[in-house]
């Protein structure tokens, strides 16, 4: 299978290349990249990535994410989750969008269900934005914990804080039905394959994967 790729071109962090990529089966009719500020004000080096993909029903935003990582960054995470509401909010285009496709977002947010910056995403906590919350995928259509970050990982074995789900699939509301409405969500990348008779796990996070409604 051939893919399209966007990602964000840069910074580095701590000496290391740090981004995030959208790839898709079909062609992407626009690509942009906003920055997710720091909290101290110094030069940003966390990004939301947009692609504007061209599918069957028509052109449709997707965008990948990265919050901040650390225990105690909830202050920062909640600060991303507001730009990221503010960057959704003009990626959707001007109305409460139930008129186009729902902007899907996909990230690593560093943070549980229960935080304050994953809770401010569905509208559970104040201040909310009207005619725009997130439906979180797993909540809606998977099974069990959702857990990405394992202790069964490989990668986690000297891990501070193991079995946590940190990483999300959101779709925006209001949307049409029954566009963008998750039918299916599981994890992908848990059993380590087998490398050169060695078990290896491709990430030290599983993936989410959801199948979405469309029209």
């Amino acid at each position: 299978i051939s893919y399209h790729v966007t990602w964000a071109a840069k910074p580095w962090f701590s000496g290391k290349w740090l981004g995030n990529a959208v790839l898709s089966r079909w062609p992407m009719a626009e690509r942009e990249v906003h920055e997710l500020p720091h909290i101290t004000g110094r030069s940003p080096y966390r990004h939301a990535t947009v692609a504007h993909v061209e599918t069957p029903w028509g052109v449709w935003p997707f965008i990948s994410t990265h919050f901040e990582h650390r225990f105690d960054d909830s202050e920062h995470r909640q600060l991303h989750a507001r730009t990221l509401l503010e960057v959704v909010k003009l990626v959707r285009g001007e109305g409460d969008g139930k008129d186009r496709l729902p902007v899907v977002v996909g990230g690593d947010l560093n943070a549980v269900p229960d935080s304050d910056e994953i809770r401010r995403l569905p509208g559970r906590t104040a201040p909310r934005h009207a005619n725009l919350v997130f439906n979180d995928c797993w909540e809606l259509r998977g099974e069990g914990s959702g857990h990405t970050w394992r202790a069964d990982n490989g990668y986690q074995a000297d891990a501070n804080w193991p079995n946590r789900r940190l990483d999300y699939v959101f779709v925006s509301w209001p949307r049409p039905k029954p566009m963008g409405h998750p039918s299916r969500a599981w994890l992908a990348g848990v059993e380590p394959e087998l490398v050169d008779g060695t078990p290896i796990h491709g990430s030290d996070h599983a993936a989410i994967v959801v199948d979405l409604r469309v029209d």
